[in-house]
């Protein structure tokens, strides 16, 4: 499901709902350590998680949210920044 329509759902039933925010770490391991953070997280029950991805690091961010979506089960919005691009 759309994460639009998780949040028009809950609306609609009144349930209140919330979401954390992280940008990818630079390190390997700031990078576990960002994940048991969020499995930790997770136990709150976030709507989604959005992961903003800075430039540069792209492959981190997916990597990323592969496995936050995949070992937490949470849906993941990756937030891609155009900060410095052209186009």
């Amino acid at each position: 499901m759309k994460i639009v329509d998780k949040m028009a759902a809950y609306k609609a039933e009144g349930k209140a709902f919330f979401s954390f925010e992280f940008f990818p770490p630079r390190t390997e391991r700031a990078q576990k350590n960002l994940q048991v953070r969020i499995e930790n997280l997770s136990e709150t029950s976030p709507l989604f998680v959005s992961m903003t991805c800075s430039n540069g690091q792209h492959d981190v961010t997916l990597k990323l949210c592969r496995i936050i979506h995949k070992f937490c089960g949470i849906e993941v919005l990756m937030h891609v920044t155009c900060v410095g691009r052209s186009r």
